[in-house]
């Protein structure tokens, strides 16, 4: 391998995300790291950004109760906060949940694969930017049994009527025909994909819609 080869290789390496490089977000997200994430402004008006349009898809009634999944620090359950609903955060990273004062968020320490909650908490469940470290990760056949684990749980927690939208960044397209048949033959749930801006590969964004249909 020549200099030139190296350098691509390196560079191609550099512009990989973080769930193609780490086995886990625990790895990623800790020291510099971590503290860079949770206060860049850049990254919480993107958060906020998605968050709104999140919103926009679901129109949801407020006063109510929302699950943030993948919260992180609170960037998109802090904008859902002060457009007045009630939230409980959720995160597999404690030092996320403690970097800033969110008691008001009710951060939770927890596994977004196995939910801590009773059945019919929630009118309404987001997740932006955090089911790719899931859907990325893991092999076809392992990724299905965990997928189906997850659609029947959010189904579990969302009440009657109850909707879900999750915002994500696929690795490839293909990842899409087999949520759509989980959450439809397992969740039973009803509901589509949206896709912004599906021109353009720097802004393309995905959304997967979800409605409790019991």
């Amino acid at each position: 391998m020549n200099n030139n080869q190296r350098k691509k290789r390196k560079g191609n390496r550099k512009n990989l995300p973080p769930e193609d490089l780490f086995d886990k977000p625990q790895d990623y997200y800790k020291g510099e790291i971590l503290k860079q994430y949770t206060h860049s402004k850049s990254l919480m008006r993107i958060q906020e950004r998605l968050t709104k349009r999140a919103l926009n898809i679901i129109s949801p009634e407020c006063p109510s109760l929302v699950l943030d999944l993948g919260a992180g620090c609170g960037f998109s359950a802090s904008y859902l906060y002060l457009n007045n609903f009630s939230v409980i955060s959720l995160d597999l990273i404690f030092k996320m949940l403690i970097e800033y004062d969110i008691s008001e968020l009710n951060p939770i320490n927890a596994d977004m694969k196995f939910l801590p909650f009773r059945e019919n908490s929630f009118d309404y469940i987001f997740s932006i930017s955090a089911i790719q470290w899931i859907i990325n990760k893991f092999p076809i056949e392992k990724l299905k049994k965990i997928l189906i684990q997850m659609s029947m749980d959010l189904k579990r927690v969302l009440k009657p009527n109850g909707k879900c939208i999750i915002q994500f960044y696929p690795k490839d397209e293909s990842i899409l025909k087999e949520m759509g048949i989980i959450f439809s033959d397992y969740g039973k749930f009803e509901g589509h994909f949206i896709i912004d801006n599906p021109n353009s590969l720097i802004k393309k964004r995905y959304y997967l819609y979800l409605k409790n249909n019991k």
